[in-house]
C-alpha cells in the first residue's frame, strides 16, 4: 500500500498514535517531576563545589565533544528501541520518562546555585534531541508489534525513514550542543 500500513484498522492506528503521544508526554512529565525532586534537595554547599569543579566534557575540542555527545545520544536511542522491541513499548516509555526525570532532577538541583539564564542557555538550544529518542522508542514499539503479532505495521522503508529522521535530529542536536550550548 502507498501509506505503508499493513493493518488498516482504525483501532490499530489509534493505538499507534496513542503510544506516540504517551512516549512524547513521558519525557516532559519526567523532567517536571525530576525538577521538583531535585529542587527540593537542599545541598547547595555541595552543589557549589560541584559547579566549580571541572567537567571533562568541557576540556574536549568541539569536534571531539560533538562525537562524544552524538555517540552517547545514539546509544541511548538504540537502548530505547531495543527495550521497546522486547516489551511491547512499555520499557521505552519507562526509559524515556527516566531520562526526562534525570534531566529534570539535575536542572532542579542546579537551579539552587545557577541563574536561570545559564541553565536555559546550556539546555534549551538542543532540547529537541528528545524527539529523536522518542522516535527510536516508537520504532521499538512498532518492531515489538511485528515480533509479537507476526504482522508488519509499517513497511521496512518507513521504519528505515523513521530511524534516519531520528538520527538526523540527534546529529543536529549534537552539533548545536557541542558548538552553541557548551561555551568555549
Amino acid at each position: 500500500s502507498s501509506t505503508g500500513y499493513q493493518w488498516y484498522s482504525v483501532k490499530h492506528r489509534v493505538l499507534l498514535v496513542t503510544l506516540f503521544v504517551a512516549l512524547f508526554l513521558s519525557y516532559p512529565l519526567g523532567v517536571i517531576i525530576g525538577f521538583f525532586c531535585g529542587a527540593n534537595e537542599f545541598r547547595t554547599t555541595e552543589l557549589n563545589e560541584n559547579v566549580q569543579s571541572h567537567n571533562p566534557l568541557f576540556d574536549l575540542q568541539p569536534r571531539e565533544r560533538f562525537l562524544f555527545i552524538f555517540k552517547n545520544n545514539m546509544m541511548v536511542s538504540f537502548k530505547c528501541m531495543l527495550l521497546g522491541t522486547f516489551s511491547f513499548g512499555i520499557c521505552s516509555l519507562i526509559y524515556i520518562f527516566y531520562n526526562g526525570f534525570v534531566l529534570g532532577y539535575i536542572i532542579g538541583e542546579y537551579a539552587n546555585v545557577l541563574p536561570a539564564n545559564i541553565i536555559i542557555r546550556t539546555t534549551l538550544p538542543h532540547s529537541f534531541e528528545f524527539l529523536g529518542i522518542i522516535i527510536y522508542g516508537y520504532v521499538g514499539f512498532v518492531l515489538s508489534g511485528c515480533l509479537f503479532t507476526k504482522r508488519m505495521i509499517y513497511n521496512k522503508f518507513n521504519l528505515l525513514f523513521f530511524i534516519f529522521f531520528a538520527s538526523m535530529i540527534l546529529l543536529i542536536a549534537a552539533i548545536i550542543e557541542s558548538y552553541v550550548s557548551i561555551p568555549e
